[in-house]
Formats: C-alpha cells, structure tokens, sequence
C-alpha cells in the first residue's frame, strides 16, 4: 500500500529591547508612525515552519502449509521502501524584505572558528490547505528557491527494507507453542541539500572564490557536493561539506513463546522475543554530525503470566524483564542553544548505553449481573509496577573524548580523589568524565552536574512507572459506557535523577510578629523540588455505540479526561 503524510510544527521569535508605549488611542499598537509594530516590537522577529514529508510504499506475501493435525507453518517475504524530505523555512517575517537571522559557524583563513550570520527571505513550499491529500499535493521549493535563502534546513532520508520470516504455531490438546524468526535487511541513505543549522563551514580564499566562479548572492547554493554562502557585506564567502551518508545491516529476530491451558479456566504463559531497530536519528545525524559508529539498538524481552477466564470474572497478571541494549535518552542545556550537537532549543539525544525496564502487570473484569438489580454493570481495574534502571553506561561515552589525552586519575569514575588515584602528587583530582547534564539540580535547588558515569543504577525517564485504574461499566444492546479513576506515579522527571522545580507555595516573610503579624502581607515564594511529579489521580468518562448495519461495522464513541478539572491525591 501508499501511505503518505505531513507533520509541521513552528517556531516564532520576538525580540525587542525598547520599554517606551507605541500604543494609539484606540489601545492597538500604532501602525502609522514610524514606530510601528514592524519596525519596533516586530523589528527581529520572524516565524519558520519544519516538515516531515514521509512517503512509503510496499509488498507483502506470505504462503501458509498445515503440517499433520498439530502444526501450522507461515512463510513469507516483505519488501518496503520508505523516504522521507525534512524542509524548513522562514514563513513569516512580518513585513520585512529579508532578515539577517541565520548563524553559521566557519573557520576563517587563519584557522579560527569564527560565525557569520545569513541573510534569509521569506517563504514555503506548495502544498495542499490541510494535511490530507495525495503525496503530489506537496511540492519543495526546489525551482523557486535554488539558492534556499528562504530555509534553514532541508535532508532527505531513504530506506528500502527486506524482511524474510517463517513462523510456526504447534497445538496438542492444551499445550499450544508458537516460534517465529525473521531476517531483516536495511538500508539508510541521509543526503543533505543546504547546511544544518549547526554546521561549520570554512572561508574562501579570494583565489578560491575566482576559482569557483562566486561572483554575487545568485551564486550561493548546492555544488558537487559542497554548498557555498556569502555573508550580508558579501564580501566573504563560506564552503560546507554537504551530508551524504549511507549504512546497511541484516540481523535476526526470533521469538518463541507457549500458552498451556491448565484447567478450563486457568492458564500460564511466557514468551522471549529478540528485537533489533535502526540506531535514533538524533544520534547517527546528530544536527548535522554523522556518527557512523554508532550500533543499532537490540532488546531482549522475556515475560512471564497465567490468567483466569469464566463466564462472570477474567483476570490476568503477568511479569516481564527487559534489557535495552545502545539505547539513548535525550536532554536539554538551554545555554547550549544553536550549537554544534544541540538544536535551537538546546535539545540534543545522547547514546547512553544499556537500561532494565522490569515490571509486573494486572488486570481483571467482573459481571456484577449477579449482585445487581440492574443488568449491565461491569466493574474493571489494573495496575502496573516498573522499575526502570540505566544498568550499564557505554565506555565510549563516559569519558570526554577532547581531553583523552590528558592525565585520567578518577579510575572508578566516582569524581573523587580516592587513595591511590594521586598520580602527579598534587592533591587534586584529574578529571575528564564526560558531562550529561550541566543544568542538573539538587534536592535544594542549587546546580549538580551530572555525569554519564553516574547514571548507572538510576532511573530512566520513561513515563509514570507506577499506574493504576479502577472503573465501572456499563453494556446494554448496542450501547456501552465506563467512568474509570487512573491513577499515575513515580514519573520520573530526568535521567539520572536530576530534580526539578514542581511544586511551591507562598508564604508570609514573618518580619512583623506580635499584634503586626496580621498586617504583614509581603509573601515569598518556596519552590519545591523533587526528581519526579507528584502522583496524580483523575476521572474519565466515555460513551460509544457499536454499529452493525448492513455492510457497515464499526463503533462511534466520545471520551471526555480528567472531566472535572480536578486532581486527587
């Protein structure tokens, strides 16, 4: 089949630096001066828009062969081809000819590293009013903006894949064991067409730029390779080396599990599962940096389980344990904005290493038929416990790789001179950890940096690890409907720990005391700090009808969350 689609988001920057009224009488901003909004509070501010244009396309066969009475035999074959563009442009720049906004980084003639900003217009690329539409709906702006001066990004990532599988399901009397294995063969190709926005270019020479034939602005764009820029005096001109990078890789995938019925009502289960996926994006093309030496993530999956089922009670527990091979996590340092290895907002996704995600599920419904006047009542629950660990960081990634050549004492990576570790004799500690997070705090607030090193034995940030539901349903004829209480906990804030502000209260100074104690109004404000939310608990409500007419099966149905605005607990 063809699948096809459209993911945008948007980024606006305002920036003004003026404390004076450009408000008319009417209370708006005074548009016909010359203070107007476009040339005061408007003055550096402009809007960009980033797309994620994904097309894919495939086949699938599979033949089927029973074997005996007992087993039953699949084979088959998948063939996938997927690409995806990634544009970004400067939609709006609020009245303005052109803006001189982007910053690239360069090295100038004597080696330096020095920026330059770029002089970039407004516009964007044709496509349809909405998000539905046919693929050819969406058009780049590749004729109309060849010099891509109204872009700050634009790469292209293809892969064709190839998956060979054969599966088995054997049945004998109340023993049932199924077992699959698949091959899988990638390939992932990144081509870029303009610099990332963190990209580091180098400065022409003059007799280079006579070479090339860089004469004015018309000029600037993609060439054999290398892309070409001038800065706003153009007086300068920058070379980038573009992306294009591939890697391919095949590995096996086995599962094998078994479901025994041991009574009519009772039964066990358990399965192992191997799964492999593509290494994250952001760590293979981190902002422009290409590190091919990065290995795909692996997991090992074993769960464990037994459940009950009859005609008024069904009930299900189970465990599982997994380990979570060349997994990453991914953080922020806002002082890092816009620098190489950090988006615009100081994100950037880290290779980390391996973490044990451990857990232990329940859920059960009952017909309450019996017990009430009524028909129709149902009364279901769960709960989920995880506990979800970093148990080993990568050797790769601990320690700071600009500094490798200097003198390492901390040998247990601890960040204290322990006995023995005084190699020079001069008392203090030679360290080159590699940071995680710079902007890590502390129970009380104050700044704790964090080190991959440390992150081992701690938390990951993966969502509530603790959760649990109760609700009461209802089912007549076609009609259905359930109000549930969910409840979440244990929502880890950061990886490794970290803790952050999440609650707070005012409180009077206590200045005045005596019989002024009640006129002492001035307040301050006590944050609070804790490594993970604060547990959480809400009523949701849904409703729906199951439709059986004719050729037409389906459902409608309306759900309405936290439906009283309130948190409990």
């Amino acid at each position: 089949g063809l699948k096809a689609g459209s993911v945008t988001g948007t980024d606006t920057l305002f920036t003004n630096n003026r404390y004076a009224s450009y408000y008319g009488i009417d209370g708006y901003l005074d548009d016909t001066s010359s203070f107007s909004a476009a040339n005061i509070y408007l003055k550096n501010a402009y809007q960009r828009i980033s797309y994620s244009l994904h097309q894919q396309v495939g086949i699938i066969a599979s033949y089927n062969q029973k074997v005996g009475d007992m087993l039953n035999l699949t084979f088959g074959g998948e063939l996938r081809s997927w690409s995806a563009d990634h544009p970004g442009h400067f939609t709006n720049l609020f009245g303005k000819k052109s803006l001189t906004a982007q910053t690239y980084g360069f090295t100038d003639t004597l080696g330096l590293v020095k920026s330059f900003n770029r002089t970039v217009y407004e516009g964007d690329l044709d496509g349809p009013t909405s998000d539905w539409g046919f693929p050819s709906g969406w058009k780049l702006a590749d004729s109309k903006d060849p010099q891509f001066r109204t872009q700050y990004r634009n790469y292209k990532g293809e892969t064709p894949q190839y998956t060979i599988f054969a599966q088995g399901n054997w049945k004998h009397e109340d023993l049932n064991i199924m077992g699959s294995l698949q091959y899988v063969w990638y390939k992932y190709k990144l081509t870029e067409y303009m610099p990332s926005e963190n990209a580091v270019g180098r400065q022409l020479k003059a007799s280079e730029r006579t070479a090339l034939g860089l004469i004015d602005s018309s000029y600037e764009g993609p060439r054999n390779g290398k892309f070409y820029m001038m800065n706003p005096d153009k007086k300068n001109w920058y070379e980038f080396e573009l992306v294009n990078a591939e890697r391919s890789r095949g590995f096996i995938q086995p599962k094998v599990g078994f479901n025994y019925n041991m009574t009519k009502n009772l039964n066990m289960f358990a399965n192992f599962a191997h799964v492999e996926r593509f290494v994250d994006l952001g760590i293979y093309y981190n902002q422009g940096r290409v590190y091919p030496e990065a290995e795909d993530e692996k997991s090992n999956q074993f769960e464990f389980g037994t459940g009950w089922v009859s005609e008024s009670f069904n009930a299900k527990v189970n465990t599982y344990y997994m380990l979570w091979e060349n997994k990453s996590a991914r953080i922020q340092d806002v002082t890092k904005s816009g620098q190489p290895g950090y988006d615009r907002n100081g994100f950037r996704t880290e290779l980390v290493g391996t973490s044990r995600n451990i857990g232990l599920e329940f859920e059960f419904a009952a017909d309450l038929n019996k017990f009430l006047p009524i028909k129709g009542f149902g009364l279901r629950g769960s709960i989920t416990m995880m506990d979800n660990r970093w148990t080993k960081v990568l050797d790769s990634v601990m320690v700071d790789k600009k500094n490798l050549g200097q003198l390492q004492e901390d040998i247990n990576m601890n960040g204290v001179l322990d006995p023995g570790e005084d190699v020079n004799g001069n008392n203090a500690l030679n360290d080159n950890r590699r940071v995680f997070n710079t902007s890590a705090l502390n129970i009380d607030g104050k700044k704790d940096v964090v080190y991959f090193a440390e992150l081992a034995d701690k938390h990951v940030a993966s969502g509530p690890q603790l959760m649990g539901s109760i609700g009461l349903t209802f089912d007549y004829e076609e009609f259905f409907a359930a109000v549930d209480m969910n409840y979440y906990a244990k929502n880890y804030l950061l990886d490794g720990d970290s803790y952050m502000q999440v609650d707070g209260e005012w409180t009077n100074t206590g200045i005045a005391t005596g019989f002024l104690a009640p006129y002492d109004t001035k307040q301050v404000f006590t944050s609070k700090y804790d490594n993970k939310f604060p547990g959480v608990a809400i009523f949701e409500v849904s409703a729906g009808y199951n439709i059986n007419y004719w050729l037409l099966k389906g459902f409608v149905s309306i759900q309405v969350g936290n439906i009283f605005n309130t948190k409990y607990f």
